[in-house]
């Protein structure tokens, strides 16, 4: 299982795949646990367009109620159960599947267009792998990168500008975002909270320093058809 990476075009000092129009707008994840659902579609969506050319939203749903037993639904789980259950349950717009906030009986969809992964890499910091140190290199050879972070802290929750700093939140893990770019100084991040919330449903978090627990937990695909 070791986590491997082959190093070979630098990335930019800074990249945004917003710029590039890959990024649908944040949504709103509401009472649901289903951060994991919203970072994972959010990264799929990426390969989508492209692969296809087209940026479209994913379902959502889908992808929480298709990603058990490993995942619990609204109560959690981890961005690797979307991807695993994508290869028999492929993920399709959210046309096909609406956002409803709560569980459901996973959709099966047979029809394009659909998304499959066929090969994803987890990072965890109980292996010890260099989840921020390679995190920019990831970005942008496999586009916006899902993370664990820790949003439990009043600086996270009620966070509207600026760079949040490492000694203003924990280091504990209980939520999924999208890292869709950075600078030198800081990542940027799209959260599942809605465009009312931080800037435009984006929070800036300093870079390098493990802020909010960024270096614990990654997931993303390598590999996917549509």
């Amino acid at each position: 299982r070791p986590y491997q990476v082959t190093h070979t075009t630098t990335p930019p000092n800074t990249f945004d795949w917003r710029t590039h129009n890959y990024v649908t707008t944040p949504k709103v994840q509401g009472n649901c646990g289903g951060c994991f659902a919203f970072a994972a579609t959010g990264h799929l969506e990426f390969w989508y367009k492209k692969l296809s050319g087209n940026l479209i939203d994913l379902s959502v749903q889908q992808a929480l109620d298709c990603s058990g037993p490993e995942s619990a639904g609204c109560d959690g789980g981890l961005m690797e159960d979307v991807y695993y259950h994508s290869f028999y349950n492929p993920i399709g717009p959210s046309t096909f599947d609406h956002w409803k906030g709560t569980d459901n009986r996973c959709r099966r969809r047979r029809r394009h267009p659909y998304v499959k992964v066929l090969n994803y890499v987890s990072m965890s910091d109980v292996y010890r792998d260099p989840i921020e140190r390679d995190l920019a290199y990831n970005i942008y050879h496999y586009g916006p990168i899902p993370v664990a972070v820790d949003s439990n802290s009043q600086a996270f929750e009620l966070y509207h500008n600026g760079i949040i700093k490492k000694n203003q939140c924990g280091t504990t893990v209980d939520h999924a975002v999208l890292v869709v770019g950075y600078t030198p100084d800081y990542w940027i991040v799209k959260n599942s909270w809605g465009t009312s919330w931080g800037q435009d449903g984006y929070i800036y978090i300093q870079r390098g320093e493990n802020t909010c627990g960024i270096n614990t937990y990654a997931s993303f695909a390598t590999r996917v058809s549509i």
